[in-house]
């Protein structure tokens, strides 16, 4: 894995991104007035705000449920940007940094290890200075520390403990704009960027790879002012990619990309369906992630292997669900150099992600369709115009699923925009309800042959030959580059960010479309050592 660290000359040059081009109209353009897109402010979401707490203090991370709600950008990523905190969500920190401020009693000693004779506010000093700067994530002001200071005094002038105050002085920091939210530079001046310090660039590192807070060695290169350069950032990445705690941010960037999350939430009627119970949805939930898992880890995340792979993931469960003879085992194992089928071959015949992306509908082609256009083509799905959005025709013998869409769908108003992901729906449908091959629907033929004019794919016919074309297609290698820098970034992608993605996605193509290289190149791209501050 090749980091390909630069300098970070352009930045310095005051043309950030300046040598991003890659050809043509975008390269003259690139050359002269490269920019970034804006970057709102944002608070830790759920799960970061766990694992920090967490982190900081090795106590039990707070439930979900007790903190505010996180909510989903445009790709459908999680988010906290454009989410003011209001007097509940308020209330819900305040609750939670209680429940901390609990568990913490029995490690003060650890926190504050105030020596025999030792003043009071030279201990306080030292806490603020070790424990304050990580709870920060940088060292804190002179206002700051006097803020705090005042905090402490007036906690012991209402005849606190010193063990009190120091809790008061705790939890009032748990609950202050300047942890909960990631604060970086602000300028006057819109759209001019502004370089990252080396505290948040360690920031940026360590809740993209780590889901965390940063730890002491990130913290270390910080306070060396080391980490505004591009080849200390590829050392900590690899060091960082290196470590078990990277899995997690990878699941969640395929758990939100391709809904493998949803997979959990699969129901099916148990009259109708008797063998999709619940443990085995938990095993198709584990197979999925299991083999995106596998892919990104052991075989670079070469995204051809996500379309078409010879691995699959088996236990007796999941072999007995699919009918084939690949394990016995009780537990989940990779089985390597299976034979790639029409019935099985990679993502696309894995049961788990057809049902859940199908949403329990009786139309599932037009959802698995959805998919492919909005998550690989990185298009738009618009609603309907009102009055426009009726049921399918009833059930009738003799008309297959895709007839009934396409009588429906298929002319007038609704063909402009159906036309152009229904195809991609359509050649799944040899896979039924319970996301499981079958030759024919009923007695009737199934119809897999389709094509979108709008997509770069030409004609294809069923859920393998799909595949294998979404694999070699251009359009997704650069909606590929786009979701996974949004989801780094945690921010929308604007017209800015042009310069940027093509440098990506020449460093994707350049790399055989290996998604863990694009990640790396991600961190060292020009806009992840920069901000720009949005337009009011």
């Amino acid at each position: 894995m090749n980091a390909r660290p630069r300098e970070h000359a352009a930045l310095d040059a005051g043309q950030p991104g300046a040598d991003a081009g890659a050809g043509g109209a975008v390269s003259s353009a690139c050359d002269t007035q490269a920019g970034f897109g804006p970057t709102p402010l944002r608070r830790l979401t759920r799960i970061e705000y766990r694992n920090t707490v967490a982190d900081l203090f090795d106590i039990t991370a707070p439930w979900n449920a007790a903190l505010p709600d996180d909510a989903a950008d445009s790709k459908g990523f999680t988010t906290t940007t454009s989410q003011p905190i209001g007097p509940e969500g308020a209330l819900k920190y305040f609750e939670v940094a209680t429940t901390v401020g609990e568990e913490l009693a029995g490690k003060l000693p650890a926190l504050f290890p105030c020596a025999d004779g030792q003043a009071e506010g030279e201990c306080l000093g030292e806490l603020l200075a070790s424990v304050g700067t990580k709870i920060f994530r940088r060292p804190l002001t002179e206002d700051e520390l006097d803020h705090f200071a005042n905090v402490f005094a007036k906690a012991r002038t209402d005849e606190a403990t010193v063990d009190e105050a120091v809790l008061t002085v705790l939890q009032t920091m748990l609950v202050s704009p300047q942890f909960l939210f990631i604060m970086e530079p602000a300028r006057a001046s819109e759209s001019e960027p502004t370089k990252l310090d080396s505290w948040q660039v360690a920031t940026r590192l360590s809740y993209l790879l780590w889901q965390t807070t940063p730890d002491a060695e990130l913290l270390d290169a910080a306070s060396r002012d080391e980490l505004v350069t591009k080849p200390a950032v590829a050392a900590q990445v690899a060091r960082m990619l290196e470590s078990p705690r990277a899995k997690a941010a990878v699941a969640a960037f395929f758990d939100e990309w391709l809904m493998l999350r949803d997979i959990d939430k699969v129901r099916k009627d148990p009259q109708i369906f008797p063998d999709v119970t619940e443990p085995v949805i938990a095993a198709l939930a584990r197979e999925s992630r299991t083999f995106v898992e596998d892919l990104f880890w052991n075989h670079d995340g070469s995204l051809s292997r996500l379309f078409i792979s010879s691995s699959r993931v088996r236990n007796a469960t999941l072999s007995e669900y699919y009918g084939d003879s690949l394990s016995e085992a009780d537990d989940l194992e990779l089985v390597e150099d299976a034979a790639v089928t029409e019935r099985s071959f990679g993502l696309f015949s894995q049961a788990g992600f057809l049902m859940a992306v199908s949403k329990n509908d009786d139309h599932a082609s037009i959802f698995r369709g959805k998919l492919v256009h909005s998550r690989l083509f990185c298009k738009p799905i618009f609603l309907p115009p009102p009055g426009v959005a009726t049921p399918l025709p009833a059930i009738e013998p003799g008309v297959t699923g895709r007839e009934r869409i396409e009588m429906h769908t298929g002319s007038g108003v609704c063909v402009s925009c159906h036309g152009q992901f229904n195809p991609f729906g359509f050649a799944l449908e040899h896979f039924d309800a319970t996301g499981r091959w079958r030759e024919t629907e009923g007695e009737l033929p199934i119809d897999t042959a389709a094509e979108v004019a709008t997509s770069d794919l030409g004609a294809f016919d069923g859920a393998r030959d799909l595949s294998s074309k979404l694999a070699n297609s251009e359009q997704v290698h650069e909606c590929v580059v786009s979701q996974m820098f949004q989801y780094a970034m945690r921010r929308e992608i604007t017209s800015d960010d042009a310069c940027g993605l093509s440098s990506l996605n020449r460093i994707f193509s350049d790399s055989e479309q290996s998604m863990k290289e694009l990640l790396v190149a991600i961190t060292q791209s020009d806009a992840f050592f920069a901000r720009v501050e949005p337009k009011e």
